[in-house]
C-alpha cells in the first residue's frame, strides 16, 4: 500500500496506489465521502489488479479549494445567526 499526493488546480490531491496487474481506479463519490470505504469493499481485488483509490476534493485527505473554504466559512456564519437567536450552540464540522 502506498500512499501519494499530487497537486492539481493548486489542490492536493490523495490517492492510495495496492496491488499489481492492470490499473482500477475507484474514486470517491465528491465532497467530503473520503475513499476508505472502498478500499474495504475492493481491497480483495488487489490480488488480481494495481487498485488506485482516489480521495476526490474535499474529502479524505485530499485539500479543498480555497473558494471551498470561503464557501464554508460563509455557511457557518450563516448558521450560527440563527443559533444565537435560539441559544443553541452550533457544532462545526469544518
Amino acid at each position: 500500500m502506498d500512499d501519494h499526493t499530487v497537486r492539481l488546480n493548486g489542490v492536493d490531491i490523495h490517492y492510495r496506489t495496492i496491488g499489481d496487474g492492470p490499473v482500477l481506479f475507484l474514486v470517491s463519490p465528491g465532497w467530503g465521502v473520503a475513499s476508505a470505504y472502498l478500499q474495504r469493499a475492493f481491497s480483495s481485488l488487489a490480488k488480481h489488479l494495481r487498485l488506485v483509490f482516489i480521495d476526490t476534493r474535499g474529502s479524505g485527505l485530499s485539500g479543498r479549494p480555497a473558494i471551498l473554504r470561503a464557501w464554508e466559512a460563509s455557511i457557518w456564519r450563516m448558521i450560527s445567526k440563527p443559533c444565537e437567536c435560539i441559544s443553541a450552540s452550533p457544532k462545526s464540522a469544518f
